[in-house]
Order: C-alpha cells, then structure tokens, then sequence
C-alpha cells in the first residue's frame, strides 16, 4: 500500500500544475494566504476525487439520485484513500436538526427508554403500574356505560413491511374486520401494503355496548385482545380512542399508555412530536408552552429514567448528561439491554465533550450552532465512527475555539490519525500547525499570484523558506507584541441585567468610536451577549418594542446605524460580482459610454450591463457560462459558445477603454485593475480599499456563489468604508478572523482602524490573539461555557486585561511571551 497521497499536474482553479505529496495515516496541515489554493487543493482534489471514485463504482441507476462530482482538473491523484469532508457549513442544519440527531446520540437514546424506561401518568404524575381486569372494567363502567365499543388488539406499531401473514393470521383465526393506519377494512382480501411504509395494524376481537348486563362479554373480549396485542388492547368508543395497557395503567385518572417504541421518543414522527409546535419546540420563534421546547408530546414526556423524561435530559449539558447516565442503575432484564446502550451513549457524549463542547445540550438547535461549533458537532461524530483507513479533510477546525481549548481539538484530531486514518486540516491556526506531522505552504500570494507549493515538510523546516509569508509571520517579533492603539473613550452604551441564555443578568458598558473585542472561551455567552441583547434590542428599540433579556439599554441616541456585517453570501448568482456589490461597476460603465466610439454609435451606460438585453450575450443571458444537464453525470458548467465567456454580446466589446473591452476589464485582479485605474479617483480609491484589506487577488467580475464566507465578509466591510462618509455606525462582526492568514489580520485591522477614524465603531467577537492584542477594550466573558459561564470577569483597556487571571489573559500571556499565572475558573 502506499504511503504517500501524491497529487501530480493539479491545475484546478488557480494551482500552477503543482506535484505534492502527503503522508498517509499522518496530520497534515495545509496552509497559505487567503486565495492562495489551500481549499482547492484539500476540497476540490483530494475530498472531491475520493468521492467521486467511489460514486463511479455505484450503478448508473444509484448515482443520478446522488450529487455527483466534476472531475478536478489533475493528471493523477495516486494513493487516495476514502474520504470524508467536515466542512464549514453554518446554512445546512435545518431547525429540525440538534445536536443529539447529528452525533446520532438521540438514536441510542431512543431506544434506551423505549426498553428501559418507567411509565408515569401524563395527569397526575404517579407511577403507573398493573391493573387487574376488575380494575380496568369498573372504570369502563363508570365513564362509558351505554356507548357502543369496538374491541382491537394491537399487532404491528409504526413497523415498515407487507405484514401478510398478520392478517392472514387473524383471517384463520375466523375475524373480519381489522384496522390498518386508522381506517377499518373488511378481509378478506388481504390488502397488499406498500413495504417502505410505517404500517399500524390492529385485530378487531368484537364489538359490544358497555353496560353492566354486557360486563361478561366485555370482559371476555378484553380479555383475548390483551392476550392477543401483549398486554394491550385499543377500544374505539364513538369519536374516541382509548389505549389500555394492564401493566400501565393509572387508577385515578382513569388512562393507560402504549407501550413504548423508539419512534415514541423520536420529535421528528408524528408518534412523538408535540401536536403544537410541531416537533419544533418553538411557536413564532416562542418557546412552545405546551413542551417547553422539549418538541416531545405529552405520552413520550411520560416515560422516564430515574425521574427524567427524555426531553429533560436532552435540556442538560454534555457535562451534566454523562454524569446522569453514569449515575444510573438497572436490575435484572433491563441492566442486560440497558447497560452496552448507555455504555455507547457516554462514550459518544465524551467525544463532543473531548472537542471542547461539554456545554452545549443535546437538544440546541442545529441552525443555531456557530460554524466551529458544528464542525466540531460533526467531528464528535467521526470520533464516534470507528472508521480506518479513511482521509478525513477539515476546514478550519480552531474556528470558534477559545485558545484554552485548542489542545483539546489538537487531541481530538491525533485520536483520528491513531486509529490508522489521515487526516488534513486547512488552517492558519500556529498552534495547530505546530502540533501537525506535515505541513504544506501554499503562495506566495492568493488568486492568480498564487497556487504554488513554496513547501512541503515538518513544521520547523518552514522557518528556512524564503519568499514564504507563512514563515515571515512566524518569525515576525512584532507579531507578539501588544499593539493597542490605547483609544479613551468618552461615549459608551450602557447595558443593565443582561440575562438571555446563560448570561447572569450582568450589567456591561460598551465603548463607542473604539475597537471593541468581546472575548471568552465557547458558549461563554458572547453571542448572547452581543446578538441576542444588545443587536436585538437596538432593532426592538427601532421599532417601538420593549426591551428582551435587557432591563435597560442607554446611551443610544450617539448611535447613526448598527450593521451586522456576517459570512453570508453577497449574492446567490453569477450576475452578483464584487465591482456590483460595491458599487464600482457603475462608474466603469459610465467610463465606457463616454468613450468616443461609444458616443459614436449612441450607447449610454447600459449598454455596458450584463443584466441588461440590449448589451448582453443573448445565449447566455450576460451569465458567461452554461449549466449542463447531464443524467447520471454531474452537471458542469461550460463557457458559452457565443461569447466565449465575456457575458456581452459582440457590438458591444467592440468599445474599448484605453485597449481594453469591458469584458477584459472584468476578468482583471483588483491589483491589476487598481494600477489600470490609478488616473480615476472615483475607482482608485475603492480598489485601493479592497487591494488593503487583502482582496486584490480577487477578479472584478467574480460571480458571487465562488467567494467565501470570510472573502464575502470583507467585501462587505470594504463596502461600508467606500460608501460610509458620516460617522456613528456600529459595526458588529462575529470571528472577522474566519479563513484569514495571519498577514490577512494585519490587513483586516488597518480597516478597522479605518473606520474607527470615520467615527464609527467597531465590535468584534473574536479568539484571534492578534486581534485581542490590538483592541482599545477588551470584554471578557466566563469563566466557562454553558451554565458556569455568563458572568463579566474583565471589562477595560487589554494593557490591564493581562493583570488578570482569567482563561483569556493567560493564552495572551503566552501569546506574548509573558510569564503566564494559571487562570482561575
């Protein structure tokens, strides 16, 4: 076997024909400045060739239900192994997703209390137990005397499959009616049912008018429908159907419950989803009351382990859940089925706990997950698979870790690499480079300056390349020096009891016209802090509502405008480009139309728009490429016959500007088109802007779906600044650091200056060091994550921040070569 990865002749995108290898059953670290090939190489070669060799092995019939890959443009990728992306991807868990159903924890839990739970009353809350038959009568007696009963006796619940010989069973048996999904069939025929399909199938034993004359033959037909259905048996009485479960049975209230399934404890079936919400635990973004956000419905909230019904324990921590489960104790029967459950359950708990995330419940919501988080939700995971022999690529792991826990990812990651896998992480992170068996350095600069290997090897070899800004940045003493510009601010926003999710009802003053970084180790209350009270009630106070999780907000009235600046795209389709979205391309057309053959033949500046049909490829629509259909293939897209790619039609290229056509100009960098334009303020300035903030390798015309969420981020800073004259705006970024090279940082902190001296302000949630160690004030929130966090430990200049001793100031400490005390929790 071999014992390199080798990607020969790789061309996709913008690697320069690159040969690389890489150790197999080894961690590997791929590294570079933004746009320098780093994803191209581990996603759309290494992970994407994986998949699609293992796809091509599958029928033809098999694949066209399947996303199917492009071939990457590479001569040879030899040595490959399966593999596995866990990527960054905040947009795919749905609101039915949470993190029990990702790790599939809930599946074993499920099927622990289907086995090993005790039945409570969903009324009264006592203990249910057996009832004689006495029992059961009297109470039937009491509330039903006079109505006509059908009498069923259960055989098949929520069970896939044809059931033939159960019905033919109960045909020999001399019945004639049975009930199948809830409605009633006469057999014979026996019906045939569809196989893939949830089937409930119940016998009909009889029919009889409940009166005391008639307790005899009520008694004989319970009896023979709990023999039949197992202890159970279904009465349908008028419009009403009522369960009865001799060994759960409740005397007072008069009710039985089923017996238990896994589909019973599943929200996401209509056996155990809450009738309100729906399964979803929230009703107009309100927790639903009637499941208190537990999405179970009453009969599945009924069944418990040692008091706790399954939705309660899913409300618990990591931390708390393997305590609780540890903690259990069975007997008999139950501890022979129970215990190899709970053995794995706490197992896979650990896991998510060892990536740092013992504060997060089993039942937070998918779509709530920070994308470090759920990466790391999705890592857990892949600990908990057992798989070998795999590659698995992850992009940005650290993301989301306060630094005190990247050790812990770091751990996670090597027990992958022990259990004979390789792994390949995309990173910037110098910590985890230092940890990593190999390192690839990819550069020297991103987009078309980039896609070259500048090294390949153990981590301290890099520190001898030259031409490397990787090595540049590691070598560099001011990289590790505190570099606050020490702004005093004057004006702050005063926010008192602050109590969404785990935060302490703590009072916090935020300065304005300053860089504000709020800090604090995962699920330490950050995004509480920042999103769901100050960003939510500055909305609220917008519109006249009054104030949530917040007793008091002041100090608002020296605010313009707050603007949460995200990862999320800037535009959805090809005709959305960076020189649209801010806003330059206006003025590149303007200069067009002025141009005298332009005048000439009568075009404005319309003309020059790919939006429009008058000056578009009428092939293509101004798209410049063609999606192409292809069954049991994966779609491609092709450059347009017609127009070759330049998204105009002919007349129209015909216009040039200083020797270029309109479509040249847009396939430009921004570095080249910055120099092209130097003679224009109205686009020098602008290009200038974005060439600082580390965006020069990006092509004007770039359709918007191809940039990342951090490159989409910066464009839409870069934007605020060119187009943002007045001051007062509070900008709000959560992790700006996402995908960003350390020489990225420095780029990204000159703009925030920037705008800190337009007069606006700038909010940031962030781990980076290098951004911390720059802030004028620094909030620190903790000690820790879930319920021990939500309390402001530090708030204030970062030069006093380092006084203390909390998680924060120590990775600073260190950071900076200071000799750190260990931080108090």
């Amino acid at each position: 076997m071999s014992t390199y990865i080798e990607v020969i002749g790789a061309r996709h995108h913008n690697l320069k024909n690159i040969t690389v290898k890489i150790p197999r059953r080894s961690f590997t670290v791929i590294t570079g400045v933004s746009g320098s090939g780093k994803s191209t190489l581990a996603f759309d070669i290494i992970f994407v060739e994986g998949q699609r060799r293992y796809l091509e092995s599958l029928p033809s019939y098999i694949r066209q239900f399947l996303k199917l890959y492009e071939q990457p443009e590479v001569d040879l990728v030899a040595g490959l192994p399966p593999t596995v992306a866990i990527e960054q991807r905040t947009s795919q868990a749905g609101p039915r997703t949470t993190v029990g159903t990702l790790t599939e924890i809930f599946h074993y839990l499920r099927l622990l209390y289907a086995r090993a739970s005790e039945p409570f009353c969903p009324e009264c809350g006592e203990k249910l137990g057996f009832a004689h038959l006495e029992t059961i009568l009297a109470k039937l007696l009491e509330r039903y005397t006079g109505k006509q009963a059908l009498v069923l006796a259960p055989k098949v619940r929520r069970r896939k499959g044809f059931h033939r010989p159960v019905i033919e069973r109960a045909l020999k048996a001399g019945k004639a009616l049975v009930r199948i999904d809830g409605h009633l069939r006469e057999i014979p025929p026996v019906p045939d049912l569809s196989r893939y399909r949830e089937h409930t199938i119940e016998v009909v034993i009889g029919e009889v008018v409940i009166s005391k004359t008639a307790k005899g033959q009520l008694e004989v037909l319970l009896k023979e429908a709990f023999s039949e259905g197992q202890g159970e048996a279904v009465l349908l009485v008028e419009d009403e159907e009522i369960i009865l479960n001799e060994k759960a049975f409740c005397e007072r209230c008069r009710l039985s419950l089923p017996e238990p399934d896994p589909l019973l404890f599943s929200f996401n079936t209509k056996a155990g989803a809450c009738p309100h919400c729906g399964g979803l635990g929230k009703i107009d973004e309100e927790t639903c009351p009637f499941c208190q956000g537990t999405r179970l419905n009453k009969t599945a909230r009924a069944f418990r382990l040692h008091g706790l019904d399954l939705g309660s324990l899913g409300e618990l921590s990591i931390k708390e859940a393997i305590a609780f489960l540890e903690g259990l104790k069975f007997s008999g029967k139950k501890e022979m089925i129970a215990r190899p459950i709970v053995r794995e359950i706490v197992a896979k708990l650990g896991f998510l706990a060892e990536v740092g995330l013992s504060y997060l419940s089993l039942n937070r919501s998918g779509d709530t997950l920070s994308g470090g988080e759920a990466q790391r939700v999705r890592l857990a995971a892949q600990l908990g698979s057992n798989l070998t022999g795999v590659c698995y690529v992850l992009d940005e792991p650290t993301i989301g870790l306060h630094p005190r826990d990247n050790a812990l990812l770091v751990k996670a990651l090597y027990r992958l690499k022990e259990k004979g896998n390789t792994v390949i992480v995309v990173e910037h992170d110098e910590e985890t480079m230092r940890a990593a068996d190999w390192i690839i350095d990819l550069g020297p600069g991103g987009g078309k300056r980039g896609g070259q290997v500048l090294f390949a090897g153990p981590f301290p070899e890099i520190f001898k390349v030259e031409g490397s800004l990787t090595a540049k940045a590691l070598k560099d003493p001011e990289r590790y020096r505190l570099t606050s510009r020490e702004r005093k601010p004057s004006l702050f926003l005063h926010l008192k009891g602050a109590s969404a999710r785990n935060l302490k009802n703590i009072d916090v003053d935020i300065p304005l016209g300053a860089l504000v970084v709020v800090t604090g180790v995962s699920g330490a209350g950050k995004s509480s802090l920042v999103m769901e009270v100050l960003f939510e009630n500055l909305k609220r106070l917008e519109k006249g509502l009054p104030l949530l999780h917040l007793r008091e907000l002041k100090g608002t009235k020296n605010l313009r405008r707050t603007v949460v600046v995200d990862h999320t795209p800037i535009g959805r389709t090809p005709r959305s480009t960076p020189a649209t979205y801010v806003g330059i391309m206006d003025h590149i057309r303007k200069l067009f139309a002025a141009t005298p053959r332009a005048r000439a033949k009568g075009f404005d500046a319309s003309r020059f728009s790919f939006n429009l049909s008058e000056g578009r490829c009428p092939h293509c629509k101004g798209q410049g490429q063609l999606k192409v259909e292809m069954k049991f293939l994966p779609e491609v897209y092709i450059p347009c016959s017609v127009c070759r790619g330049a998204r105009y039609n002919e007349e129209t290229l015909t216009v040039r500007y200083k020797g270029k056509n309109i479509a040249e100009v847009l396939s430009m960098t921004m570095a080249e088109a910055y120099e092209f334009f130097k003679a224009v303020p109205n686009l020098a300035e602008p290009l200038k802007t974005l060439c600082d903030l580390g965006l020069d390798y990006l092509t004007l015309g770039q359709p918007s779906p191809s940039l990342s969420g951090g490159e989409a981020q910066r464009l839409k800073l870069a934007s605020e600044f060119i187009k943002g004259k007045r001051g007062g705006t509070l900008f709000i970024l959560d992790e700006p650091s996402t995908g960003l090279h350390p020489a990225d940082v420095k780029k990204l902190l000159n703009l925030f200056h920037g705008l800190i001296e337009k007069g606006h302000t700038v909010l940031v949630i962030e781990h980076n060091l290098e951004i911390i160690k720059e802030a004028d004030w620094v909030i620190d929130l903790g000690p820790e994550g879930g319920p021990r966090g939500g309390r402001l430990l530090f708030s204030g200049p970062v030069k006093d921040l380092l006084k203390g001793n909390t998680h924060t100031a120590y990775a600073l400490k260190e950071f900076l070569k200071i000799s750190p005390s260990p931080p108090v929790s």
